[in-house]
């Protein structure tokens, strides 16, 4: 589980049950994909794939509704974010499928 709820995202490794000695190879495989997707960028339908499923996730309503907002509400106060303009998901989303499709997406 990537956590998202603190200033900067963190996975915690000690929950993912791998052996500590296999470490510097799964930091290699990080590293390596993420230049290759910095030098390549993503596959257009994996983005809009991508953005349609951040929209209904955001926008669907269910049974635990009122623990979803509070959940978003929580992450964007932590990150210094306007808690009431986080839940116009629209303009985010434009902003979004806008920069993912530059080059060099993940480095800046």
């Amino acid at each position: 589980m990537i956590a998202f709820e603190t200033r900067n995202g963190f996975l915690p490794k000690e929950q993912l049950g791998f052996d500590k000695a296999k470490l510097p190879e799964i930091q290699a495989t990080i590293a390596r994909v993420l230049d290759e997707v910095d030098r390549d960028g993503f596959e257009s339908d994996r983005i809009d794939a991508m953005l349609h499923q951040i929209e209904l996730s955001q926008k669907h309503i269910v049974g635990k509704f009122g623990m979803t907002l509070l959940r978003g509400a929580a992450s964007t106060w932590c990150h210094d974010g306007d808690m009431i303009a986080a839940l116009g998901i629209n303009p985010y989303l434009a902003r979004l499928e806008r920069d993912v499709h530059f080059s060099h997406f993940i480095r800046n």
